[in-house]
């Protein structure tokens, strides 16, 4: 028999996967590499500056949570769809006030992001990370919006809003929607990706928990991705180099945009209306009480090992 619910410990065992495996996976890689640098007797930073391989190393922690997903699922015979609350039938205003909220944080949250950037700049002297894959023509702006735009939306959505959200419940759902918040900003793993993350993953949590359903938060994830990619894809084109003078005068503005953005997105959130039923069963009852006595000791195990690379990232 196939449960339909997930528990905090699913969610602690998911997030410990989905924070080891690329380190694991990701050292593996690395290891082949300067094995074939060896023995071919090529330079490891021209090796590492191939587009198979930069490629290859920018999709591989979606390959791992696309593994995750569907092994961790199998292994202990879950329905995915029903404990995702991969709900497709929610409604068109939802799904129109969902695309709103997305554009709504994309724009609302921009300038609060780069004041932010610039103060770790200023402070650590910590330049964020570029683009991790070319952009200099439709090629690979089509390859960058299915695997930095289209893949994440859905996978990551499916692990932290689908399985550690929902797992998470067990909690409550503030609990649940602020903690899986601060887990998709740890996983990313760099300070730079700190407090958007927490933003989005903030704001993606309530529209899940609303609307019962975690298709508009892809929806949602996959806007703010594929915008990004293609504003960066337009600057590249036509040799724009974005500058931000960070002064106070930006700073208030940025500040009062994203108050603005947060209260206008408070009150959307009512608008958001649950259409659907849950699937629960009586042996899903049983193992959501059987899961309340047991200790959530991978999510710690996670939680520190993330704390450590992030800590970690800081000085590389």
């Amino acid at each position: 028999m196939k449960r339909n619910i997930y528990t905090k410990n699913d969610a602690g065992n998911t997030f410990l996967l989905c924070i080891l495996s690329p380190q694991v996976i990701g050292t593996l890689f690395v290891l082949l590499l300067l094995f074939y640098a060896f023995f071919t007797k090529t330079s490891y930073e021209e090796l590492t500056k191939n587009s198979v391989v930069i490629f290859l190393m920018t999709i591989l922690s979606q390959i791992i949570f696309i593994g995750i997903f569907f092994f961790y699922n199998k292994f202990f015979k879950i329905n995915s769809k029903n404990a995702c609350k991969a709900n497709f039938k929610i409604g068109a205003l939802n799904y129109i006030i969902s695309i709103i909220i997305g554009l709504i944080c994309l724009f609302g949250f921009n300038g609060i992001t780069n004041c932010f950037s610039k103060l770790i700049e200023i402070i650590l002297k910590h330049t964020p990370a570029e683009m991790p894959l070319p952009l200099n023509n439709g090629w690979w702006l089509l390859a960058n919006l299915i695997f930095l735009a289209l893949l994440p939306a859905i996978f990551e959505e499916l692990i932290f809003r689908g399985m550690i959200l929902n797992g998470l419940k067990q909690y409550g759902k503030i609990k649940a929607v602020i903690i899986s918040a601060l887990l998709f900003a740890l996983i990313h793993g760099s300070i730079d990706q700190t407090l958007y993350p927490i933003i989005l993953g903030l704001i993606f949590g309530i529209v899940a928990i609303k609307t019962n359903s975690i298709i508009p938060t892809i929806l949602m994830h996959f806007i703010n991705n594929s915008v990004v990619i293609i504003i960066n894809y337009i600057y590249t084109i036509k040799g724009i180099t974005e500058t931000v003078a960070v002064d106070t005068a930006y700073v208030l503005i940025s500040l009062a945009v994203a108050i603005a953005a947060g209260l206008i997105i408070f009150g959307l959130s009512f608008l958001l209306k649950n259409k659907t039923q849950p699937q629960v069963e009586e042996y899903d009852l049983q193992y959501f009480e059987m899961a309340k006595s047991k200790p959530n000791t991978c999510m710690t195990i996670g939680v520190i090992i993330g704390v450590l690379i992030w800590i970690l990232a800081l000085f590389v």
